[in-house]
């Protein structure tokens, strides 16, 4: 068989036609890959690294304040908020801003025994009424201490008037008021028990004797009274308002002796406080504070005026203990006088053992004009050989009077404030040189039946000073005694009265309508309203003592008899 050398040749020839036909259409797809059509790529603003590049020059402590927003994130307040304290003085403009919005938020969620402890801090750069008004609201909202929350919320009040907070916290002071206030319930505190407690069972007749009105009087309502023993103490005093702060009373009647203690509490926990004490300083502690007691100031105003202006006396003279009683009762008397318009004539101090008056009786008979004969007309008769009577007032030379021709006339008054014993001493030497016609003024102690058992012809033009009189003409003084003497078989004091009414009047400005708050009370108070009572007309002044209608007594027949005043 004959093989064909040259048969496959168009096979081959056509297979490598196929092959560059391949491989140029892969690579034309290859190059066509490779170069897509342009698109042009967007421009980036410029304006995007200029400001990042800006706010790391304003604020260089962007890092650390996030490390303290981590703190806060983990739980650690109190870390978080001293990394915040720190930038307080970095920042400024927005960034401040910012970082006080933060801190409002942050202090939202801590607690008071945090908060505190920062506002105590010298170093704290967190506003005073940022931090005060969140520790009034956790203690208003959160803890529940009403009083406490009052005292944060006063102080930021009075410290920030002008913040956005204060409305607001306005209207939760009212709600707190209202919440812990009731209005027909009294505090009375009183020393039953210890070295005063005499006058603290002296009191609470009258105290009991004001609920008992008090319950006829509002008889569709309870009336009721907590009352609490002082313990004639001071730290005692204090621990009862205290717990006082802890109930819903409306205000406080008392206490006596341990008033200032307690009214420093009173003031503090802001409970509307009538003491009944002569300390007028006491209503210097706050305007919570008030006094309702005759004072030595009251007294001797009291008794100056009404020598100068009822008995037209210009001249006054006054016998006084070399003591700190005596010093003060004469310093008032000389500034009263003065301020009346008469003239001290005679002052002298003596000693508290002292018997012999006579230098300084001979003194104020000096003073007393002459009495002049017919023959002696028109000449001075102030001397030893001045005419002598024989007998005066019944007594003569014989019997061992000195007797003068002079006589003091009626319009010099002596004023001692002394007990009754002390001027049982005093007055018949006063009578012995013939000083019998002079008006003799006394405190409120010459009320007693002491000073009856001196001779009446030594006791003569004498005027008195006090804050009751159980047998007075008026009509609700006499009321009160012959009530009184119903229950208790005898006639009230002072002391007795005077709780009376001012158990009344807190019962009585309490119970108004328009109070619905110590605060009302408080304002109420000293809202120069006159309380007509058994001692008389009361009203507060602005420093918060009382000024009172005084009782005016005479003796008469050995008994003391109120002073008709017009």
């Amino acid at each position: 068989m004959i093989t064909n050398r040259h048969a496959p040749y168009p096979q081959i020839l056509t297979m490598t036609i196929m092959y560059i036909v391949i491989s140029f259409f892969c690579t034309s797809c290859t190059m066509f890959q490779a170069t897509p059509t342009p698109v042009k790529k967007p421009t980036q603003p410029k304006i995007v690294e200029p400001v990042i590049q800006q706010q790391v020059e304003q604020s260089p402590y962007v890092s650390i304040e996030q490390k303290g927003d981590n703190e806060i994130k983990a739980g650690n307040y109190r870390s978080g908020l001293n990394i915040y304290n720190n930038l307080m003085t970095k920042y400024s403009g927005e960034d401040k801003k910012r970082l006080l919005e933060k801190t409002e938020a942050l202090l939202s969620i801590m607690k008071n025994s945090d908060l505190e402890v920062v506002l105590n801090s010298k170093k704290s750069q967190i506003p005073e009424s940022m931090l005060l008004y969140r520790i009034g609201m956790n203690y208003a909202k959160k803890q529940k201490d009403n009083q406490k929350a009052k005292e944060i919320f006063n102080k930021f009040i009075s410290s920030y008037p002008d913040d956005p907070h204060v409305l607001e916290v306005e209207l939760l002071l009212k709600e707190i008021e209202k919440s812990s206030f009731a209005k027909n319930i009294i505090g009375c505190m009183l020393p039953l028990s210890g070295k005063y407690q005499t006058f603290g069972k002296q009191a609470l007749r009258g105290v009991q004797m004001a609920l008992q009105d008090a319950k006829a009087l509002y008889s569709d309502q309870e009336i009721d009274f907590i009352i609490k023993d002082t313990e004639s103490n001071d730290a005692k005093a204090a621990t009862v308002v205290q717990e006082f702060s802890q109930t819903n009373i409306a205000a406080i009647a008392g206490p006596m002796v341990t008033s200032e203690a307690a009214a420093k509490e009173a003031q503090k926990y802001q409970i509307p406080m009538i003491c009944m004490t002569q300390k007028s300083e006491v209503t210097a502690i706050g305007d919570y504070i008030f006094a309702n007691f005759i004072t030595p100031e009251m007294q001797i105003k009291g008794l100056v005026s009404h020598a100068r202006g009822v008995l037209g006396i210009e001249k006054f003279v006054v016998l006084a203990p070399n003591d700190k009683y005596g010093q003060r009762f004469m310093s008032l008397y000389r500034q009263a006088v003065a301020e009346a318009g008469g003239e001290i004539v005679v002052a002298e101090v003596y000693r508290e053992n002292q018997t012999d008056f006579s230098e300084i009786i001979k003194k104020i008979a000096a003073l007393q004009p002459q009495k002049v004969d017919e023959e002696s007309q028109g000449t001075n008769t102030n001397n030893s050989s001045a005419p002598k009577s024989s007998e005066i007032n019944g007594d003569t030379e014989s019997n061992g009077i000195a007797n003068t021709t002079s006589e003091l006339s009626p319009k010099i008054a002596i004023f001692i404030p002394d007990s009754p014993s002390k001027a049982a001493t005093i007055l018949p030497q006063l009578l012995y040189y013939n000083v019998k016609e002079a008006y003799l003024l006394g405190t409120n102690i010459w009320h007693n039946n002491a000073l009856l058992k001196i001779p009446s012809e030594h006791i003569k033009n004498v005027v008195i000073t006090d804050g009751y009189f159980a047998k007075s003409r008026k009509p609700e003084p006499a009321r009160f005694a012959e009530a009184f003497k119903t229950v208790y078989g005898e006639y009230p004091g002072f002391i007795e009265a005077v709780a009376y009414d001012t158990a009344l009047i807190l019962i009585k400005t309490a119970m108004d309508k328009s109070i619905n708050s110590r605060l009302d009370i408080k304002n109420t108070l000293a809202g120069n309203i006159i309380y007509s009572g058994v001692t008389g007309e009361t009203m507060f002044e602005t420093n918060g003592n009382a000024q009172k209608e005084l009782f005016f007594l005479t003796i008469e027949n050995s008994a003391f008899v109120e002073i008709e005043r017009h």
